[in-house]
């Protein structure tokens, strides 16, 4: 109880570091979360940082603070996987930058490739099949439409058809659907403006990831 309670504690401060605020603001002298989108995401970093910083922080967030945490929980420990949901959490709303953060995605990743193979891969292709045949430099619809289709697949192949993942335990299946409830949060909020909140707005985060399409 104590060492998991630890081990939740610990990954939460992990998902807390703010690689894109400090990097960003060590190398382009820029606070990001001063910007038009006001999140330290990596949505937000490719419009003023470089191809190298984008890789850097790339690797940190989906391989050292996703990756490697989730790998060592499934497969070197008898711990509960839920404990991994701290390390987005702590992402989200860090306690570095006054519970400000970026929105979940890359740390996702992370966890969803050290998780399943299967589930990364087939996220990893349907978000090429939406991002080339929308042929726009916006990621955030091909993401999350992506990432949405593949918890629907998941639910209805576990629980009835038994053809792709069925091999996934139901604690893995109810960790990938809080991830995807997390992501679906954390964008809900946008940049915690609620004046003149609407549907259309609520969408708007959603799916493109700004307060207006």
């Amino acid at each position: 109880m104590i060492t998991s309670f630890l081990i939740c504690l610990f990954f939460y401060f992990l998902g807390s570091i703010p690689i894109t605020y400090l990097v960003l603001l060590r190398v382009k002298k820029i606070n990001i979360l001063k910007t038009e989108y006001k999140h330290s995401g990596v949505s937000n970093l490719y419009k003023y940082s470089s191809k190298k910083i984008l890789l850097f922080v790339l690797f940190c967030d989906v391989i050292i603070k996703g990756f490697i945490p989730a790998y060592i929980i499934k497969n070197l420990t008898d711990l509960d996987l839920f404990i991994i949901i701290f390390l987005i959490i702590g992402h989200n709303w860090s306690f570095f930058i006054k519970l400000r953060g970026g929105k979940g995605l890359t740390v996702s990743l992370g966890i969803l490739a050290a998780i399943s193979t299967e589930v990364f891969i087939s996220i990893i292709i349907l978000f090429l099949i939406f991002w080339i045949s929308r042929r726009q430099n916006d990621s955030s619809v091909p993401w999350i439409v992506s990432i949405v289709i593949v918890n629907v697949v998941i639910y209805f192949d576990h629980f009835y058809f038994g053809l792709f993942y069925k091999n996934l335990s139901n604690e893995y299946i109810y960790s990938i659907f809080l991830i995807l409830l997390l992501l679906l949060f954390r964008r809900s909020l946008g940049n915690y403006t609620f004046n003149n909140f609407s549907r259309s707005i609520l969408f708007s985060r959603i799916f493109f990831d700004r307060e207006k399409r």
